[in-house]
């Protein structure tokens, strides 16, 4: 190799996009926006997955905005990638505060870090805890008891919404 010349490593490591500079262009897109931007995974083989919702949930068009903001920012003839920007979908753990507050009064399934598993109502979210309401079997009686049951985030292991259909 001659002096002055990149090795195959080093500009392998000078192409990459990286997760950061993916999250710096679509915070700037959704600044003024009730989006918000859940995650961003980007693989070795250069597929990048941008995950955003919103307090109005997300639309195509959203998402088509937000892959063009993204792919006008790449140099596309140096970069080979995949991109897919959409929203999480239901099956999807909630990752954010602010997902919960999107999901006040919907069911959630919870399993806590010990194991634990609670299916009810979130009724409140709270700076660090969430309470939800859930019938329950109690060891003392045979039925269901509604109760309310508060978690702190950080016993929560996964949180998703149930899909219910009336």
């Amino acid at each position: 190799m001659n002096r002055g010349q990149k090795s195959p490593i080093l500009l392998t490591i000078l192409l990459m996009i990286s997760e950061e500079f993916i999250k710096s262009i679509i915070l700037e897109e959704i600044k003024n926006s009730d989006l918000f931007l859940i995650d961003v995974m980007v693989s070795a083989s250069k597929k990048i997955n941008v995950f955003v919702d919103g307090m109005n949930g997300v639309t195509v068009k959203n998402c088509a905005s937000l892959s063009m903001a993204i792919e006008k920012n790449i140099d596309q003839e140096n970069d080979d990638y995949e991109l897919e920007v959409s929203s999480p979908g239901l099956d999807k753990p909630l990752k954010l505060h602010i997902q919960y507050e999107k999901n006040l009064g919907r069911v959630l399934d919870i399993i806590t870090k010990d194991g634990n598993k609670t299916t009810g109502e979130l009724i409140k979210v709270s700076e660090d805890c969430i309470e939800i309401k859930a019938k329950k079997k109690e060891k003392e009686k045979k039925e269901l008891v509604l109760k309310n049951y508060v978690f702190d985030f950080s016993d929560i292991k996964s949180a998703k919404v149930v899909v219910q259909f009336n």
